[in-house]
């Protein structure tokens, strides 16, 4: 995100990038209870049905389908380990 708020400033392309990524954005709001509502069409675009996975990212978090996190977790596990071990050893 910093590169391309780097770039966006010098760069129409990826200025007008920037721009598409944001109007895809969607608002939610928490409910009286704290809750995060999200609507149905997001629901529908991340599968997510009764159950989800809430994954901390260190500056943000994720909201997961179950099967669909599943399906790429072990890439996740090894692609963090090669990280881990170029940054921390």
């Amino acid at each position: 995100m910093e590169d391309l708020r780097r770039k966006s400033q010098t760069n129409a392309d990826a200025a007008a990038f920037k721009r598409r990524l944001g109007s895809l954005s969607k608002e939610v709001h928490f409910d009286r209870y704290g809750r995060l509502a999200l609507s149905d069409s997001l629901l529908q675009s991340a599968e997510i049905g009764n159950e989800a996975e809430l994954i901390g990212c260190v500056d943000h978090f994720e909201i997961w389908s179950p099967t669909k996190y599943a399906a790429i977790r072990a890439a996740d596990m090894k692609a963090a380990g090669e990280v881990q071990h170029q940054f921390f050893v």
